[in-house]
C-alpha cells in the first residue's frame, strides 16, 4: 500500500508577495493589503537591498535637488515669501521621498483661520492613508487616516475622515493625495519599479543565506527523516510539517528542507545535513541577475551614476557620468518633478500664488556657467555690446610684452577671484595716447561673469582689452538706451560702464617692454604702487577718475535716473 511507502516533500523558501486591496466588510475604506501593509513591505525592500537602497537614495537627491525655486520669484517676492511661509521645505523633501519609495504621497492642507485660503502644507505618511470607497460616479471623495491600522478597533486608533482637497472644499483640513492611478478605483499607485521587488527581495534573501550559510557550517539544508511511521492522515503530514518549517527554513535557515516520513525500525528522528562545497556559485549568479533586474526596472542608464562599476558604459568615465545624468534627467526625474508640481500648483493658485516653480538641480550654478560658455559669441546689430566689443582687441603680444599689473584703478581690488584676466596673445593693435616707450595700458571690464545686463554679460564674455580712445569712442554711441544721467542714451561708458546702478568696472592692465634695458620688472611695480615715483615723461603712467575703477551702489551711485 502506498501509506507504507517513503513519501519525501519538499519544503520551498518564502515567496514573493504580491499586494492585494483589502476591502474591509462594513468599513468605509480600502486598505492596500492586509492591515495598510504593503507599504511596510516596499520599505523593507528598500532597507534590505543595497542596490534597491543606492538607486532610489539617488533619484531622491536628483529629484528634490536643492528645493523648491521659482524663475520669477525677483518679480514676484511677495508670492515667493508666501510660499515658503505656506509649504515648508523639509515636508517638501518628504513627500518627494515617499512618492519616489511608494508612488503615493499626501498633503495634509490646513486653511488659516477665519479664512478660506491653504494657510500650511503638512506631509502625512502615507500608510497612516486609506481612501474612501469610491461613489457611483467612481470618484474618491476622501480619506482615512489612522495612525495603526492593525489596531483601528481601539480607541486610541480610531480612524479620522478627511475630505480630498478641491479648490472649492469648505473644511478646514483636506487631503491631498498624490498618484499617478488612471481611475480613482484603482486607489493606490505601485511604485515605478514594481516589476524589480521580488529582485529586492531576492537580493536581501542572499546576503541573509550568506550569513547563515557560514553560521551552519556551510551546510547546504536538511533532509528530515521521520521514522517514527507515516501520519494517519495528510491533514496530520502537514501538521508537522508546518511545526518543522517554522523552525528550520527561510533565509536564516539557508536552503531547502526534504522531510521524508518512514516507517524506520527504531522510530528515530534523523536529521541529514547536506554538504555542498559548490553552492556558492549558483546564488552568485542569482545575485548578479537581481542587480541587474533591478537596474532594469528602476531605468538605470548607467550603474556608476549610482557608484556601481561594471564593464559596460557609453565611453570613459566622464562622458559616461554626463551622458548618463543627463537621460535619467530627462528620462526618470524630470517627469516626477513635472508631475507633483502639477499637484501642487493648483492649491498654490488657490492661495494666491502664481510662480514659475521648478526643482532646483543639485549643479545649477555650473549648468548655467556652461551654457554661457557654450553659446555663440557672434554679435548682431540688436546686441548692445557690439559696436564696443567691435573696437576691442586681444591682448599684447607675449613675446613683446610682459603682463606686470592687472588691477582696478586707482588700488582698487578686485573681489570676483572667478574673473579670468585677458590672456597674452598676437600683435597690438593702434597705439595709445596713454602708452609709451616701456609701458602699454589696456583696460578690461571686469566684474561678476554673469553679469546684470546682456551688455555686461557680453562684454566679460568677449575678454577683449580696450584703448582709452576706444571707449571714449563708444560713449559717442548709443550703447545702452535710457541707461545714462536722467535717463539719456549716450554717457560716458569710461567712467559709468553698463549705466545707471552697473555693477562693474574697468580693470587697468600695464604691459611692460620685454628687454627694454632701462628698467626692471620690480622696479615697474614700485612705480605702480608709487613707492618710486619717476618725473621721466617716457616712464610716467597716466592718473584717470576714480569712477573708473568703481562700480556702483548705494555709497557710490554717480546719477539717478
Amino acid at each position: 500500500m502506498s501509506e507504507n511507502k517513503n513519501i519525501p516533500s519538499v519544503i520551498q523558501l518564502n515567496n514573493y508577495v504580491k499586494p492585494v486591496l483589502q476591502e474591509v466588510k462594513s468599513k468605509e475604506w480600502i486598505l492596500n493589503g492586509e492591515n495598510n501593509e504593503y507599504f511596510d513591505y516596499v520599505k523593507e525592500r528598500y532597507i534590505g537591498s543595497p542596490t534597491n537602497s543606492a538607486i532610489i537614495n539617488t533619484y531622491k537627491a536628483l529629484s528634490f535637488g536643492k528645493g523648491l525655486s521659482a524663475k520669477n520669484a525677483n518679480k514676484k517676492p511677495l508670492d515667493w515669501v508666501k510660499l515658503l511661509s505656506i509649504l515648508p521645505k523639509n515636508d517638501l523633501k518628504k513627500v518627494v521621498d515617499e512618492y519616489l519609495l511608494q508612488g503615493n504621497a499626501a498633503f495634509q492642507v490646513i486653511k488659516n483661520k477665519g479664512g478660506n485660503e491653504p494657510a500650511k502644507l503638512k506631509h502625512l505618511p502615507i500608510k497612516t492613508l486609506a481612501p474612501q470607497k469610491a461613489n457611483e460616479e467612481g470618484e474618491v471623495e476622501g480619506y482615512w487616516y489612522c495612525t495603526s491600522w492593525a489596531d483601528y478597533r481601539k480607541e486610541a486608533h480610531k480612524p479620522i475622515y478627511f475630505s480630498k482637497w478641491t479648490p472649492d472644499t469648505s473644511e478646514d483640513i483636506t487631503i491631498l493625495y498624490i498618484n499617478d492611478c488612471e481611475t480613482d478605483t484603482n486607489y493606490y499607485s505601485l511604485p515605478n519599479y514594481q516589476s524589480g521587488l521580488q529582485y529586492a527581495q531576492m537580493e536581501e534573501e542572499i546576503s541573509n543565506y550568506y550569513i547563515n550559510h557560514i553560521k551552519n557550517g556551510f551546510s547546504f539544508g536538511y533532509v528530515v527523516n521521520m521514522n517514527n511511521g507515516i501520519p494517519e492522515t495528510p491533514e496530520m503530514r502537514l501538521e508537522i510539517e508546518r511545526k518543522i518549517k517554522s523552525q528550520l527554513t527561510g533565509s536564516s535557515n539557508a536552503g531547502k528542507m526534504v522531510v521524508s516520513f518512514n516507517n524506520g525500525k527504531d522510530a528515530e528522528i534523523t536529521i541529514v545535513p547536506l554538504v555542498e562545497s559548490a553552492s556558492h556559485k549558483q546564488w552568485e549568479t542569482i545575485n548578479k541577475e537581481s542587480e541587474e533586474k533591478l537596474m532594469r526596472a528602476h531605468r538605470v542608464v548607467s550603474p556608476m551614476l549610482f557608484g556601481i562599476k561594471n564593464s559596460t558604459g557609453l565611453g570613459n568615465n566622464a562622458d559616461e557620468l554626463d551622458t548618463a545624468l543627463k537621460l535619467t534627467m530627462d528620462m526618470v526625474i524630470n517627469p516626477i518633478q513635472y508631475f507633483i508640481l502639477d499637484k501642487l500648483e493648483p492649491v498654490l493658485e488657490s492661495a494666491g500664488i502664481v510662480l514659475d516653480l521648478y526643482f532646483k538641480p543639485i549643479n545649477e550654478e555650473e549648468q548655467q556657467a556652461e551654457q554661457e560658455q557654450k553659446q555663440p559669441q557672434q554679435l548682431s546689430d540688436e546686441n548692445p555690446s557690439r559696436l564696443l566689443i567691435e573696437l576691442g582687441e586681444d591682448a599684447p603680444d607675449a613675446n613683446e610684452w610682459e603682463l606686470i599689473s592687472s588691477e582696478a584703478i586707482n588700488g582698487v581690488p578686485l573681489e570676483d577671484s572667478k574673473l579670468q584676466l585677458a590672456a597674452l596673445p598676437s600683435t597690438p593693435k593702434n597705439k595709445s595716447d596713454q602708452d609709451n616707450a616701456l609701458f602699454k595700458i589696456r583696460y578690461v571690464y571686469a566684474g561678476n561673469p554673469r553679469g546684470q545686463r546682456q551688455f555686461c554679460k557680453d562684454m566679460i564674455r568677449a575678454n577683449k582689452v580696450y584703448r582709452k580712445e576706444d571707449i571714449d569712442a563708444a560713449s559717442k554711441k548709443v550703447i545702452q538706451k535710457n541707461m545714462g544721467p536722467r535717463g539719456s542714451d549716450t554717457y560716458d561708458i569710461f567712467l559709468y560702464k553698463g549705466g545707471v546702478n552697473c555693477n562693474h568696472f574697468w580693470q587697468r592692465q600695464i604691459y611692460l617692454r620685454k628687454n627694454n634695458k632701462k628698467i626692471s620688472v620690480n622696479q615697474a611695480q614700485k612705480m605702480i604702487l608709487e613707492l618710486d615715483p619717476s618725473d621721466r615723461a617716457d616712464v610716467r603712467l597716466p592718473k584717470n577718475d576714480p569712477k573708473v575703477a568703481q562700480a556702483a551702489s548705494a555709497a557710490n551711485n554717480f546719477w539717478k535716473l
